[in-house]
């Protein structure tokens, strides 16, 4: 302190320049009054260009980085006992950025967005929506065979190539696995995707994992209950119910014993059980859901028969083997009953009206026999349109069985057409 002109001077208690006593409450020059605050943990007074702001708290840098971390996300300060790590990026987050688990739980279930062939993406969990399309996804089991990647690195690097289109769960049945998950589509969106779908194929063998040489991954393809008439709703889960086809469907799914649990075959289903299904179709069915069918959904069934694959012609096998039957199990009649005649015997005239019961429909609707559907002329229309189901026509040929090199002839096809052509469609 000094004094000059009878005016007392003294320090800066911050930067020591000499200012003029005065009544003011601090030893501050106007400067550091105005643009200097005090650490609140410190007490040490820092340039405001130094000083961080936290929660109305002021922090020097050297104390700030003791109590509070920046977030990766957004930038803003978190406290040091509250961030959230992920170790797979080293990265830090407050609780609104953290991003969530790209790899949820099973329960979890996102709205379905419907996948159409105009490349648009619309909601498909309206019940007042009257598209009628088939209508399909699909879910992938793989397991990380090589450890090359983590599951999160797959499950991201998927996302980046297929945005909304894929999404991803645990699956508890896996070893150290998941599921790859699609949302639903129209058979020409899957059409115009296929590269898109090789692709990503493609992109998990990269990544070192595995499906086919895993006896704890499935390929199950969903189907839409919309799409089915009742009588077709029946004779579509009749194929899966006759043993006559389990020797066709065990080829199909390519499964070992020790996996074929998971996609169960029985036949345990009577014809009034099949009855009560068709008059419920879009309902639910309580039935076992690692049924090879399994009808335990409400909006969707879903076909567990196959065994999961990264190889291209045995995926596209699959979703073959589904759509064909789907088709085949639409155009073929009841052949065994004239249900047309006008005079139908007792039996006939009973279980038409049990199935028509309650199920709010015009017209017939077919009643079920002992043998719905044959398998042979299963085999007949397949060959018939091989170059719609290329791949599994391909299968067949090669699967070692008679049926195939008999029921592939003209002769076959030209008498599974004639039925075909020949019937009544029933709604």
């Amino acid at each position: 302190m000094s004094t000059e002109n009878n005016i007392t001077l003294i320090e800066c208690s911050h930067c020591s320049e000499e200012i003029e006593e005065d009544l003011r409450e601090s030893n501050l020059c106007d400067p550091c009054e105005e643009n200097t605050s005090v650490c609140v943990v410190c007490n040490e007074r820092t340039d405001d260009d130094d000083i961080n702001t936290v929660e109305d708290e002021q922090y020097c840098c050297d104390c700030v980085f003791d109590h509070y971390i920046t977030c990766d996300g957004c930038g803003e300060w978190v406290d040091i006992d509250r961030y959230h790590y992920r170790e797979e990026t080293e990265s830090r987050y407050c609780s609104n950025c953290v991003p969530r688990d790209i790899i949820r739980n099973y329960s979890w279930k996102p709205t379905p967005i419907f996948h159409t062939q105009l490349g648009e993406e619309l909601s498909y969990n309206n019940e007042s929506t009257k598209e009628k399309r088939i209508v399909f996804g699909f879910e992938l089991e793989v397991e990380n065979y090589d450890k090359v990647y983590t599951n999160e690195q797959l499950a991201n690097a998927l996302k980046d190539r297929f945005g909304s289109f894929l999404y991803f769960k645990h699956d508890g049945s896996l070893n150290d696995g998941f599921e790859i998950i699609s949302h639903p589509m129209t058979y020409t969106y899957f059409k115009n995707h296929k590269q898109e779908l090789k692709a990503m194929l493609t992109i998990i063998k990269e990544h070192g994992f595995r499906s086919y040489d895993s006896d704890s991954c499935g390929l199950h393809i969903t189907l839409t209950r919309k799409c089915f008439a009742h009588s077709h709703f029946l004779k579509f889960v009749d194929f899966f119910n006759s043993s006559s086809n389990f020797e066709l469907l065990r080829a199909l799914s390519q499964r070992t014993s020790s996996s074929s649990n998971w996609g169960q075959l029985k036949n345990e289903y009577t014809k009034h059980v099949l009855i009560d299904f068709a008059k419920c179709k879009n309902g639910r069915q309580n039935t076992s859901r690692n049924r090879a069918l399994n009808l335990g959904n409400h909006n969707t069934i879903e076909v567990r028969l196959f065994r999961g694959t990264l190889k291209v012609s045995s995926f596209f096998k699959a979703f073959e083997s589904v759509l064909s039957i789907y088709d085949y199990t639409y155009k073929m009649s009841f052949t065994s009953l004239k249900i047309n005649n006008p005079k139908l015997d007792k039996h006939s005239e009973n279980v038409r009206s049990e199935i028509l019961k309650n199920a709010n429909l015009s017209g017939f609707i077919a009643p079920i026999t002992n043998s719905l559907i044959k398998r042979n002329y299963f085999v007949s229309f397949v060959a018939s349109n091989k170059k719609q189901f290329p791949n599994l026509n391909n299968f067949m040929i090669e699967t070692d069985s008679a049926n195939y090199k008999i029921h592939s002839m003209p002769y076959k096809i030209n008498e599974l057409n004639k039925l075909i052509n020949n019937e009544r469609v029933y709604i």
